[in-house]
């Protein structure tokens, strides 16, 4: 984890440098909105404890240039549904979350490529709170249901966190007012105490306005 987030910073330190040489190719301001899918890998203690969650969600951002470069900040947030299961030899477990990410702030730079195309690069911080969580746990002989953030119902180790510092790298590719975007994240922190590993991998397309 520590080897990629120091590559993601040397890859968005040279990306300021190229985006340095270049005029600016964005507007003063102008906005986003897109929708997302990003499965989530989540890597238990246990190195063959892993399972896969599918997120699906609608963002919307605001970017303001901030200088004479062709660089911005960009600040936004979505609203997510998570869900997935984790099959193990003697039990079966659903989840099923709704999260919000609020804010998701990103350091941006415009590559212009042509007279349409701009390649946006970014790197940043969310903060992800997941509002309502549940489980369904499946024996075969027996199912119950638990919420996700009680201690009483999940133990203190099992218990999931309900914010969640994260960062994210990623690039956007524009052509006139539509984009289409990829990105990598992680967690700053443990979301569950027993699991050892959140990280995405995200896919998204949107509109410019």
């Amino acid at each position: 984890m520590k080897q990629i987030k120091t590559l993601a910073t040397a890859m968005l330190l040279t990306l300021a440098a190229t985006a340095s040489a270049q005029d600016s190719s964005q507007p003063e301001s102008f906005n986003k909105v897109y929708v997302e899918y990003s499965p989530t890998y989540v890597k238990g203690a246990d190195i063959d404890s892993k399972y896969t969650l599918n997120n699906l969600a609608l963002g919307y951002s605001h970017n303001i240039k901030i200088s004479d470069l062709p660089m911005h900040l960009e600040f936004g947030g979505k609203i997510g549904y998570q869900f997935g299961e984790n099959k193990e030899d003697d039990y079966k477990e659903n989840f099923n979350l709704f999260t919000v990410t609020v804010p998701t702030i990103n350091l941006c730079f415009d590559i212009k490529l042509g007279d349409k195309v701009v390649v946006m690069p970014y790197g940043g911080y969310s903060l992800k709170i997941n509002v309502l969580g549940k489980m369904k746990r499946d024996t075969g002989t027996n199912s119950n249901k638990y919420d996700l953030f009680d201690k009483d119902e999940m133990g203190q180790q099992n218990v999931w966190e309900q914010f969640v510092n994260s960062w994210q790298a990623g690039v956007d590719v524009h052509y006139s007012k539509y984009f289409i975007g990829v990105a990598y994240s992680g967690d700053l922190q443990k979301t569950v105490d027993t699991l050892e590993s959140f990280y995405s991998v995200c896919a998204k397309v949107g509109l410019c306005f």
